[in-house]
């Protein structure tokens, strides 16, 4: 069996959102239990200028700031039709005992969700 780094590697492609991916991806972080544990992986179309430059000026320092475990990765825009190739794609590499499939819209409102 292979050793992993983080116990749940979180897969989160997003197009188009701002607010709604910083509300979406701040609740997985504030309600975690122990965030040394999950990793962040998150999937941005290159020709979404308004979500890649909204991650780069807003999220990405918080998440820099705060020493979350994250990647963001670049993507030829597949659609929602390709979204099963995001998520094939985001959990290649994630180096986690768990793949938890998120929505870049969704909330999480469970205290320790990652226990």
């Amino acid at each position: 069996m292979t050793s992993r780094d983080y116990n749940i590697a979180v897969l989160m492609p997003t197009h188009r959102r701002t607010d709604a991916l910083r509300r979406s991806l701040f609740s997985l972080i504030d309600l975690a239990h122990d965030l040394e544990s999950v990793q962040f992986r998150l999937g941005i179309d290159n020709n979404d200028k308004i979500g890649l430059n909204y991650f780069i000026d807003n999220i990405q320092p918080e998440l820099d700031a705060r020493n979350i475990n994250y990647e963001a990765l670049e993507f030829e825009p597949l659609g929602y039709a390709g979204l099963n190739q995001y998520f094939n794609t985001l959990a290649q590499d994630a180096s986690a005992d768990w793949l938890f499939v998120w929505c870049d819209d969704a909330i999480m409102q469970t205290q320790d969700w990652d226990q």
